[in-house]
């Protein structure tokens, strides 16, 4: 049975914990991601997500056990956020998931306008009908407000 989004609940901290990745990655489809900026309240309801599969995943910037500054954050405990800026110009929202040391993370891709649609509307320049609103994981992170402020959140 689906979860009616208008009665949302916190997800336990244990949930992220999970080491399944691409469970976790499908499982937060329909889920709502609320953000509060400036005593703003913004969410949408996921519903595009990419699983990254830590050190083996070429696509991971943990790919091959690779540890930077930026990329500490993936080998933290899961449940916390990973935000970096792409190319300059996008912040990039994922969730941290698994345990302490095991670097999976899930980047959320696309959201769909759920809460303080105003808001989202103001941030993005474009109508809450744009299907380009929030469709993209920049895209989805502006309209909500995430930056860099939120990375290990």
């Amino acid at each position: 049975m689906k979860k009616n989004p208008s009665i949302p609940f916190k997800l336990l901290y244990s949930y992220y914990q999970n080491p399944d990745v691409l469970f976790l990655a499908k499982d937060l489809l329909g889920k709502v991601l609320f953000t509060q900026v400036n005593g703003k309240i913004t969410a949408g309801i996921i519903v595009e997500t990419e699983a990254y599969m830590g050190i083996a995943d070429k696509a991971s910037h943990a790919y091959g056990g690779r540890r930077t500054a930026r990329t500490e954050t993936l080998y933290q405990h899961g449940g916390i956020s990973y935000v970096y800026l792409c190319y300059g110009i996008h912040y990039l929202f994922n969730i941290v998931t698994a345990c302490e040391g095991e670097p999976h993370a899930v980047l959320i891709r696309a959201v769909e306008p759920f809460k303080g649609i105003d808001h989202i509307e103001s941030r993005r320049g474009l109508k809450a009908g744009n299907s380009r609103i929030t469709s993209g994981p920049g895209s989805a992170a502006k309209a909500l407000g995430i930056d860099s402020g939120f990375n290990k959140k």
